[in-house]
């Protein structure tokens, strides 16, 4: 007597490697969109990203560019990003990601100009990086 035989499908791929995670920093309250880049693989429909133990929104962009919406976290903390093509086993960025207070705009100075017109921004929780820019609508 033989033993009966079924196949299973099992699908191999290579582990996903981070190159970058930008920004680096975003606010406690989540909402940060944060893009990872690399060699990233083939999205699945399992794929996911955490940010440390927390899962977070994923949107594959290309096979070397995943968007992830951060979750929120405590204001000085630091996480690690990581990827997840099945949902179980996570690749951890070597990049972490910081959270930090919103910043509050107190005031801003001259009100009106040219474009090229330096303003001064006053207010609380503005972090000292090269992330920090002004937007205007």
């Amino acid at each position: 007597g033989g033993h009966p035989s079924t196949s299973v499908a099992f699908q191999f791929y290579d582990d996903p490697v981070i190159s970058s995670v930008n920004p680096s920093l975003g606010s406690s309250a989540g909402g940060t969109v944060v893009t990872l880049l690399g060699n990233l693989g083939v999205p699945l429909p399992k794929s996911s990203c955490r940010f440390g133990d927390q899962r977070a929104t994923i949107t594959w962009t290309s096979e070397s560019e995943v968007s992830c919406t951060s979750p929120g976290g405590e204001a000085g903390s630091t996480v690690v990003p990581s990827l997840s093509l099945n949902g179980v086993d996570y690749v951890a960025s070597p990049y972490p990601f910081r959270y930090i207070e919103d910043p509050e705009v107190q005031s801003i100075w001259p009100v009106q100009g040219h474009r090229g017109t330096n303003i001064t921004v006053t207010g609380e929780a503005f972090e000292r990086t090269n992330e920090l820019k002004c937007v205007f609508e």
